[in-house]
């Protein structure tokens, strides 16, 4: 039985050493052959991050998928920023188009933004327009 369990386990490990680089138990180097992905949004994020939960009109709330399908839910909010994400601007909320003229459109702790990229205005959570990180703009 023991002989059995030493074969299974090291078949495993031949079996998952091109998908995994190091995986468990197998040996190997220690140290990881690549860099972290800065395309995801945990690493690399101008606005929005998991856990987000927006406001009452869904404005802000965190989403990654960009044809909006955490978003459908919410009364207003029902677009995912990640739909015009570029290597240089990533961002992670839901939105919709707006018009500054209208006070209060996108509810609370949102305002009304030009999007400068885009060239259409929408709504933006206010945490993202007061503490936006270095090298990012909305």
């Amino acid at each position: 039985m023991r002989n059995f369990l030493t074969i299974a386990l090291f078949s495993a490990c031949i079996a998952t050493a091109g998908l995994l680089a190091n995986p468990l138990g197998c040996g190997g180097d220690p140290t990881p052959t690549s860099t972290p992905d800065l395309a995801t949004p945990t690493t690399q994020s101008c606005c929005g991050k998991a856990g987000d939960v927006g406001n009452s009109k869904g404005v802000g709330k965190y989403c990654t998928d960009p044809t909006g399908v955490e978003c459908r839910s919410n009364s207003l909010a029902t677009i995912c920023s990640a739909i015009a994400n570029t290597p240089g601007r990533k961002t992670y909320f839901c939105t919709t188009q707006c018009d500054p003229m209208v006070a209060n459109y996108c509810g609370e702790n949102a305002s009304c933004t030009y999007d400068s990229v885009n060239k259409a205005y929408g709504c933006t959570p206010d945490s993202c327009t007061t503490n936006l990180p270095a090298g990012c703009s909305l």
